[in-house]
């Protein structure tokens, strides 16, 4: 149980980094599934290799405590986009965009939460 108690807490990071490495190297890679939705919105499909790049650092910065808080930042800021998207053009599915949003202010609070304990 103890180990539990020490190691999920990671979870709310680990997770979404996990998440954000695999759909920024998805994007980068051209796959046409997360692509399409730029197109969709009016926007260069530069501007996906773009978010593709920044998914991609914001996971690495998920997985540092220095970085963890503007990681999360950033990557909810890209989720709020997601989910805009999602509702908006009817997409399949805005569930994971919330779900990796929650796990990103999960990781924020903790993270805040963390500094507060240490100072």
């Amino acid at each position: 149980m103890e180990t539990i108690k020490k190691y999920a807490p990671a979870l709310l990071y680990i997770l979404p980094a996990l998440a954000f490495f695999g759909a920024g190297a998805a994007k980068l890679s051209g796959v046409p599934e997360v692509i399409k939705p730029f197109a969709a919105l009016g926007l260069p499909a530069a501007f996906g290799l773009f978010i593709g790049v920044c998914e991609i650092a914001g996971s690495i910065g998920l997985l540092i405590a220095r970085t963890r808080i503007p990681a999360a930042i950033g990557l909810s800021l890209i989720m709020i986009g997601a989910a805009y998207y999602h509702l908006a053009y009817q997409a399949p599915s805005v569930v994971p965009a919330f779900i990796l949003l929650l796990l990103l202010v999960g990781t924020i609070w903790r993270a805040l939460a963390a500094k507060t304990v240490r100072t």
